[in-house]
C-alpha cells in the first residue's frame, strides 16, 4: 500500500487522531531527532528518542515461564514467572527477584445463577459451609426442623442410593408434602412411569377435615392403570365433573368421546367440532326419524320438513320449504339485505331488499333464459358504444397480417400466436377485402372457418375488436370502410405499446421531446438548439462548437522545483484567478506528497517544505 508523504508538520490541533498504527521495528532506527518514536516488536513496547537515547515509554507486565523470560534492558518491567509463581522486575540491566518463590492459592470460583450454585477449584477441597439445621454424612443431605431453632430432630434425608441407583427423598417419620408458591405446577416424573400407590392406583378421599393429621375419609375417587391396559378414572358412586375455568375440555386428535348410552347437554348448552360431527343415520330435530342415509332434516312436529339436506353416493338435494333470508354476516346487527322465494304462481322472487344485485360471471356476458346472442344482457357499456357509433366484437386471439389462402389447411401460427382449436383470428390482409373479417381455427382440418355469431357475421363502419396475444396484442382494430361486403381494417388504439424512456414524454396521446436549457439545450421554433455558452459558438456550416473566448476555460501551469538548499518556492501560473488547485508530486516516483500551500495573489502561489529537496525533485501543477 503506497503511503501519502507529508513534507510539512501535520497538525490537527482541537482534533482526534483516531485507530492509528506506529511504525512497527525489531531494533531502535537512526532517531529523525527528539520525540521519534516507534513500537518495538521484540521486546512488546513503545520507544521514544529523548535526544539522547532510546527509552521505553512507561512500565509494562509481561508473563510466562522462567525459561522463556526475555533479556533485561527495559528499566521498569515486571515479570511473573507462572511455572514458579516469581515476579521479577527490569532495572534495565537485570532482572531482580521480588519476594520468594512459593505455591500459588487457588481462589474458588463461585456463580450463582437462576438459584444454583456453582462451585469450581483446579486441586484440593471444597469448603461448603452449611446452617446448623442441614448436615451432610455419607453422601446424604439431613434435613432437621430449625424453627426458634429448638428441635434438630432429623425430619428428612435426600440422597443418591448407591445400590439402585435412584434418587430418594424420604421424610423421617412425617408427610411428604410437595408445595408451590404463587399457583405453580407440582411435576412428578420417574425413570418407569408410573407411580406406585396401593396397587398402582392413586386413590382420593374427601379430606375438608384434616385436623389433627387424621386423613380418614370417605374414598370419592381412583385413578387407575387397570390390566387390561385402559387407564380409568372412577368417581365412586358420584358425578365425573370435566372443568375448566373459562376454557376447554380438550381430546387429543386420535381419540374420540364414546357414549354407551344417551350423550346429553344441560339444556341451552351447545356440542361444538373444530372436525367433523358424525352420526351414522342421520342428525334430525322434531318429527319422526327415518332411515334415510346421510340426512339433516329439521321438522315441524307434524313431521314435515322445514329444512332438508339429503342423498346418497356423492349426489344431494337442499330443500327449503318458505323464503331464505340472506344476511350480509354475523355480526350485521341482524340486517336483512336480501330474500328468494317461490310465490303463488311459482315465480322465483329474488329481492334485494333496496340494495344492488350484482350477476358475477367467468365469461364475458351474462344471459336470459340461454346461452344464445339473442339472450345477452346488454351493458350500459354496450349501449353507450352503439350510440356513438361503434359496435364491439368479441376479441380475437390473433390478426394476421398477409394474404391467406382460406380453401386450404394453413399454419398454425398467425400474428406470433400458435393457435388453438376455437381460437378466434382477424384477417384483415386479404388481396379480396371481401374476405376480411373474423374467423374461427378448426384444429382438426387446420382450416380458417369465417364466425357464425350474429355480430360477426353483421359487420359494418364501426365495428371493431381487440386483439389478445401475439404482435399485435392489446391492439384494437375497426372497420373504416365497408362497401359491398368489403371490409377495410384500421388500427385505431394501442394500448400500453409505446413507453416513454429519456428525453421523450407521453401525455394524453403527445409525444413530446424533454428538453432542459440548465443542461445545454434549449427548444426553439425550428426544433432542438445547442446553448452555446459563454466563450464557446457553434459553426452553422461545419456543424460544431468551437472555442472564441480562451479566458473562460479552465488552464494548467506545471513547473519542476527544488534546489537541495530552498524550502520556500514561489510559483508564478499568471493564471489571473487565486482560486487554483496545486499539486505536488515526486518526480521519480510519480507519487503525490504535501507541503504547506500559500495562494498569494492572482498570478502566484508560494509552495513550503519543512526540508530543502533535492534538485527538481518535485513537479508542481497548478491548475485554475
Amino acid at each position: 500500500m503506497m503511503a501519502r508523504k507529508f513534507y510539512t508538520p501535520l497538525s490537527l490541533t482541537g482534533l482526534e487522531l483516531q485507530n492509528f498504527t506506529i511504525q512497527n521495528l525489531a531494533d531502535n532506527p537512526s532517531p529523525y531527532g527528539k520525540g521519534h518514536t516507534y513500537y518495538n516488536t521484540v521486546a512488546n513496547e513503545i520507544r521514544v528518542y529523548d535526544g539522547t537515547a532510546w527509552v521505553a515509554v512507561g512500565g509494562s507486565v509481561e508473563y510466562g515461564t522462567y525459561s522463556a523470560i526475555p533479556a533485561a534492558g527495559n528499566a521498569g518491567r515486571v515479570y511473573v514467572a507462572t511455572d514458579t509463581q516469581t515476579l521479577y522486575f527490569d532495572n534495565g540491566s537485570a532482572w531482580l527477584q521480588i519476594g520468594t518463590s512459593g505455591t500459588a492459592t487457588y481462589v474458588n470460583s463461585v456463580n450463582g445463577t437462576s438459584n444454583q450454585i456453582s462451585v469450581s477449584q483446579t486441586t484440593g477441597d471444597v469448603t461448603v459451609s452449611l446452617p446448623s439445621y442441614i448436615d451432610v454424612t455419607n453422601g446424604e443431605f439431613h434435613l432437621k426442623k430449625n424453627e426458634y431453632w429448638l428441635d434438630e430432630t432429623q425430619y428428612g434425608v435426600v440422597t443418591a442410593n448407591s445400590y439402585s441407583g435412584n434418587f430418594n427423598v424420604v421424610a423421617v417419620g412425617r408427610a411428604l408434602e410437595l408445595e408451590t408458591q404463587s399457583s405453580g405446577n407440582i411435576i412428578l416424573n420417574s425413570a418407569s412411569g408410573i407411580i406406585d400407590a396401593l396397587n398402582s392406583e392413586l386413590h382420593l378421599r374427601k379430606t375438608e377435615y384434616w385436623y389433627g393429621g387424621d386423613q380418614s375419609g370417605t374414598q370419592e375417587g381412583i385413578v387407575a392403570a387397570i390390566s387390561d391396559g385402559t387407564f380409568h378414572v372412577t368417581a365412586t358412586n358420584n358425578n365425573l365433573v370435566l372443568e375448566s375455568n373459562n376454557g376447554w375440555v380438550t381430546l387429543g386428535g386420535d381419540s374420540g368421546v364414546e357414549s354407551l348410552s344417551n350423550f346429553q347437554t344441560t339444556s341451552g348448552n351447545n356440542i361444538t367440532s373444530g372436525n367433523n360431527l358424525y352420526v351414522k343415520n342421520g342428525i334430525y330435530a322434531g318429527g319422526t326419524d327415518t332411515s334415510t342415509d346421510g340426512y339433516l332434516y329439521i321438522k315441524d312436529a307434524s313431521g314435515n320438513n322445514l329444512v332438508a339436506l339429503s342423498g346418497t353416493n356423492g349426489s344431494g338435494v337442499i330443500e327449503t320449504h318458505g323464503t331464505v333470508n340472506l344476511y350480509h354476516g354475523y355480526n350485521d346487527n341482524g340486517n336483512q339485505y336480501g330474500s328468494f322465494y317461490s310465490d303463488s304462481d311459482t315465480n322465483l322472487i329474488i329481492s334485494a331488499n333496496n340494495n344492488n344485485i350484482v350477476l358475477v360471471s367467468d365469461s364475458s356476458h351474462s344471459y336470459i333464459g340461454s346461452v344464445s346472442s339473442g339472450n345477452q344482457i346488454a351493458t350500459i357499456s354496450d349501449i353507450h358504444n352503439i350510440a356513438s357509433g361503434l359496435y364491439v366484437l368479441g376479441s380475437v386471439k390473433a390478426a394476421s397480417d398477409d394474404n391467406i389462402d382460406l380453401t386450404s389447411p394453413i399454419t398454425t401460427v398467425i400474428g406470433g400466436v400458435e393457435l388453438n382449436n376455437t381460437d378466434r383470428v382477424l384477417v384483415k390482409a386479404q388481396t379480396d377485402a371481401t374476405q376480411n373479417g373474423i374467423y374461427v381455427f378448426d384444429g382438426g382440418t387446420n382450416m380458417l372457418v369465417l364466425s357464425t355469431n350474429p355480430e360477426d357475421t353483421a359487420l359494418k363502419e364501426g365495428s371493431y375488436t381487440l386483439v389478445e396475444e401475439g404482435t399485435h396484442a392489446a391492439q384494437g382494430w375497426i372497420i373504416t370502410s365497408y362497401t359491398a361486403s368489403a371490409s377495410t381494417w384500421t388500427q385505431f388504439s394501442a394500448a400500453g405499446e409505446y413507453t416513454q424512456g429519456n428525453g421523450i414524454s407521453i401525455s394524453d396521446g403527445v409525444i413530446s421531446a424533454v428538453v432542459q436549457g440548465t443542461q445545454g439545450m434549449a427548444l426553439t421554433s425550428s426544433g432542438i438548439a445547442v446553448n452555446n455558452g459563454t466563450g464557446l459558438e457553434f459553426n452553422g456550416s461545419t456543424g460544431a462548437l468551437q472555442v472564441i473566448d480562451y479566458t473562460s476555460l479552465t488552464k494548467k501551469y506545471a513547473t519542476s522545483i527544488g534546489d537541495g538548499t530552498s524550502t520556500s518556492f514561489d510559483i508564478t501560473h499568471n493564471l489571473d484567478t487565486e482560486d487554483v488547485v496545486v499539486t505536488i508530486y515526486d518526480a521519480t516516483t510519480k507519487e503525490e506528497v504535501f507541503a504547506d500551500v500559500t495562494h498569494a495573489n492572482n498570478s502566484k502561489v508560494t509552495v513550503v517544505f519543512a526540508v530543502a529537496p533535492s534538485s527538481n525533485a518535485f513537479r508542481v501543477v497548478v491548475v485554475g
